[in-house]
């Protein structure tokens, strides 16, 4: 369960004890000699946080280092984050990124600007 106190959040661990083993399970396949492994190991790994409605940061905790403009992940992506983290959204919001789910096209400049914005608040 989340506590907020005043402006901080308070978040329970990204991964639970057995989503983390099999992280480091797919993360330990990194080390072998064969690229295709590596490569299929490094997919596995980021499909499973994807799935999980996770981004690196979130197993991490690292700030980020994209430059500012510059989303780090896809609009496709914010929003499958955004609908993980239904909880944390307004009505207001969750109509739109629900709106946005079934969004044929590349979100509008305006579209986009709002949902960065909400995934920024629901991803720290």
């Amino acid at each position: 369960m989340s506590t907020t106190t005043g402006r901080h959040i308070e978040r329970p661990p990204a991964l639970d004890d057995e989503q983390r083993g099999h992280l480091i399970k797919l993360l330990g396949m990194l080390g072998t000699s064969h690229d295709g492994e590596r490569a299929a190991a490094g997919l596995k790994a980021h499909q499973f946080l994807i799935r999980l409605g996770l981004s690196w940061r979130d197993v991490i905790g690292a700030p980020s280092l994209v430059p500012a403009g510059e989303p780090e992940v896809s609009w496709i992506e914010m929003v499958d984050g955004c609908l993980a983290a239904g909880d944390w959204l307004t009505e207001k919001e969750a109509d739109f990124v629900n709106s946005l789910r079934r969004w044929r096209r590349k979100p509008t400049p305006r579209q986009m600007e709002w949902l960065v914005a909400i995934f920024e608040r629901v991803a720290s």
